[in-house]
């Protein structure tokens, strides 16, 4: 399972300040209360996504066809299905780009890929950086990637590329 953190700040601070008989004990800042014992949390921002995928693998592709890696909501590494969990505690938004898939010199052009959240975003294409938002937290998103091979001229062989996911 590949993650990526992305950490602001601690997940919680706490202060407790005391007070009795008299005695003067520093308080928290912005804290109040009138029993003895006053307690404070500040809860940061925490932002971070994980994904169960490390790679693409579209395998076949035939010419004139779109080819789409299924994905499902289901967070497991094993099942060759890509799904992305945001692990903060507060809605994100992602930027998805990718590069040109090459073979020598030959390439696909990113533009040919493809990249869809159901329920967040429609299919976008990776010619250029996309952003995907609201993404609530601990929730598993099916993220599908496909390829529109009818867009492609390129000679028989393997290709490779990245896809980078950042917050």
């Amino acid at each position: 399972m590949k993650r990526i953190i992305e950490i602001l700040a601690m997940l919680a601070i706490m202060s407790i300040a005391t007070s009795a008989m008299g005695e003067t004990v520093d308080e928290a800042d912005d804290c109040t209360g009138d029993q003895s014992i006053t307690t404070c949390a500040t809860i940061e921002d925490i932002k971070g996504i994980e994904v169960d995928f490390n790679a693409l693998n579209f395998k076949k592709i035939i010419p004139g066809t779109e080819s789409t890696i299924q994905a499902n909501n289901i967070f497991n590494s094993k099942d060759g299905k890509p799904t992305i969990r945001n692990i903060g505690n507060f809605n994100i938004s992602i930027k998805i780009n990718a590069t040109d898939l090459k073979n020598g010199k030959e390439y696909i052009p990113s533009s040919s890929l493809f990249v869809k959240i159901p329920g967040l975003s429609e299919k976008l294409d990776l010619g250029s950086e996309v952003t995907i938002s609201n993404l609530a937290p601990n929730i598993p998103y099916p993220i599908i990637f496909s390829i529109n091979a009818s867009l492609i001229s390129a000679k028989p062989g393997n290709y490779k590329g990245s896809i980078s996911i950042k917050i």
